[in-house]
């Protein structure tokens, strides 16, 4: 994401973390307690940092209910004084007119994978998809290709709070394909492993592995 959003997301952050759950419940009454605990795939898990389980809920909020992630969270990252670029307009339309779709579940082999690669990008200060030995994504995916049918990955540089993660991806500003947003709202996956490290260049950078189960 474009450096102007950094500044943006961390301000939006900070202003309004304190009030997420009650204007998710405020907005959205028809969402059951058991609704949002179901979003919230990742809160038990032991590996996982608490940015990492947040990262994982809110991407199940976008998936599972589109139009909420867009009345609680875009509308008020827009009000915090973002530009509403053709990207942000795009990601408007995409939540307003998707289906929901099934929440991801945490899986711990991707996650050791998700961590390896965040842990060799931060420490080497390098970005992309090829780890340290040149090994492309298909090929470090090797060995988990037993348990998954399909695979994919976002790689996130800049941002250490859960949301701004999640936005950046999802926005995915001067990334045409829209690679990061497809990955975060592809009904295909079905489970993920989430690991934000520290980065020698950027500071944090942030892994998200996505896979079909078999």
């Amino acid at each position: 994401m474009k450096t102007k959003y950094v500044f943006l997301l961390a301000l939006f952050v900070c202003l309004t973390s304190s009030i997420y759950a009650q204007k998710d419940k405020a907005i959205y009454p028809k969402w059951t307690e058991s609704d949002f605990l179901a979003a919230n795939t990742g809160k038990d898990n032991e590996y996982l940092s608490d940015q990492e389980k947040q990262i994982v809920y809110y991407m199940n909020i976008a998936r599972m209910n589109p139009l909420m992630f867009y009345h609680v969270y875009l509308k008020d990252f827009l009000k915090s004084g973002a530009s509403r670029t053709s990207y942000v307009k795009s990601l408007e339309e995409t939540l307003l007119g998707m289906t929901p779709i099934k929440a991801l579940h945490t899986s711990k082999d991707l996650f050791d994978e998700a961590f390896k690669h965040a842990t060799d990008m931060g420490t080497t200060g390098r970005k992309g998809h090829n780890s340290l030995q040149g090994r492309n994504l298909k090929q470090r995916f090797e060995t988990l290709q037993k348990s998954y049918n399909a695979f994919g990955e976002n790689c996130d540089y800049g941002n250490s709070d859960a949301l701004g993660i999640v936005f950046s991806l999802l926005i995915d500003e001067e990334v045409k394909n829209l690679g990061h947003r497809k990955n975060i709202l592809n009904p295909v996956y079905n489970t993920v492993g989430v690991s934000i490290q520290p980065h020698k260049k950027a500071e944090w950078n942030c892994v998200m592995d996505f896979g079909e189960k078999k």
